[in-house]
């Protein structure tokens, strides 16, 4: 029963944040499903801990629920994001020249693509041509850097004159 509340939860923060995602426009895909799987996160809590407790089927109930969603993410970002998906689909549709998926796919638009998606969702501002990280961004510029830390990560050598 336990693992039933687990998949039901799941499939009804994928039918909220399909929901919440045509209605809410302002926050990212990712950050949508996370809002929704939190509020579902706890409503499976409190329901487990009803039906058993604190004990170990309550415990599983929410590690199965996070692990679904957690691939549910990846899944869903792989999909939207993935030059590897979106080169496999767009051949599925035709077939193409090498030459001509480079040129579709160059440094510049991929650059590009991703400034455009960092300003809406609030991390950048564009203006008078110059990009400037705004406070969001500041903020996830100093998650990013902890987790290099704890993860021992070398630092990025994003300056190509200071190799």
């Amino acid at each position: 029963m336990w693992m039933g509340l687990s998949f039901a939860g799941f499939f009804i923060a994928v039918a909220l944040h399909a929901i919440f995602v045509r209605i809410e426009g302002k926050l990212g895909v990712v950050m949508s499903f996370i809002f929704v799987g939190i509020f579902v996160a706890v409503l499976i809590g409190s329901a487990a801990l009803w039906l058993f407790g604190v004990s170990d089927e309550t415990i599983a109930a929410l590690l199965i629920y996070a692990a679904l969603c957690e691939t549910y993410i990846l899944l869903f970002t792989f999909a939207g994001n993935s030059i590897s998906a979106s080169l496999m689909m767009r051949l599925e549709r035709r077939s193409t020249t090498a030459d001509e998926l480079l040129g579709s796919y160059s440094n510049r638009s991929m650059v590009e693509r991703r400034i455009d998606q960092m300003c809406v969702r609030g991390f950048l501002v564009e203006t008078k041509g110059q990009i400037r990280l705004l406070d969001r961004g500041k903020l996830l510029v100093r998650a990013f850097m902890i987790a290099r830390t704890l993860f021992k990560h070398h630092p990025l050598r994003l300056d190509p004159g200071s190799e």
